[in-house]
């Protein structure tokens, strides 16, 4: 009897420590699914936050656009953008002529310094090549004669020709033709010379 009460004892006592281990297992996994759907549910609360934050962010945004379209379409900025625009192609325009076209304020001032008294120019014509056609009156053909000398004693003036003369009582008109030489200007001209 004494081994049985020692074989029950044993057995009492193996038995009531295999029943807090199997209580004691459950219990952390219990607390480990508890703390996983913790887990789960700050996450999915996050993901709600930041999700409604950018849709708030994304309404608000699309409102702003709206709003700046509705600006957008006021009658005064739609005039001043087409104005901008009209500015900016007559600019480009200027700009292309200006690129295409040649300085020709030296040639005026040789048409004016060759200008005798009792002259005057009525109409002045430059083709591609140079050529100037001149037309103009005087008080007398000895006026004709010095303004054509002038011409000539010019340096940037060549090949002049009188194609046509007239007399209208007092006043002689005529008609001539010239070769106008531009001076390039050369960059050696510009710089000071250097010594060596």
């Amino acid at each position: 009897m004494i081994d049985e009460n020692n074989n029950n004892e044993q057995k009492g006592f193996v038995k009531s420590l295999e029943v807090p281990l199997i209580e004691e297992k459950i219990g952390l996994f219990q607390v480990a699914m508890e703390i996983l759907l913790l887990i789960t549910i700050v996450q999915f609360l996050v993901i709600l936050f930041t999700t409604t934050r950018l849709h708030s962010g994304l309404e608000l945004s699309k409102l702003e656009i709206a709003q700046l379209e509705e600006k957008l379409k006021n009658p005064q900025l739609v005039q001043i953008k087409d104005q901008v625009e009209n500015i900016g192609s007559r600019i480009k325009l200027l700009e292309s002529i200006l690129a295409k076209s040649e300085d020709y304020s030296d040639f005026w001032e040789e048409i004016e310094q060759t200008l005798v008294s009792g002259s005057g120019y009525t109409s002045i014509t430059i083709d591609k090549d140079k050529t100037v056609v001149l037309s103009g009156k005087t008080i007398n053909y000895e006026v004709l004669a010095k303004l054509i000398s002038s011409l000539k004693s010019s340096k940037k003036f060549t090949d002049i020709n009188l194609i046509q003369s007239s007399s209208d009582e007092k006043i002689k008109s005529f008609s001539l033709t010239m070769k106008y030489i531009k001076e390039e200007v050369k960059k050696s001209q510009n710089e000071p010379s250097k010594k060596e």
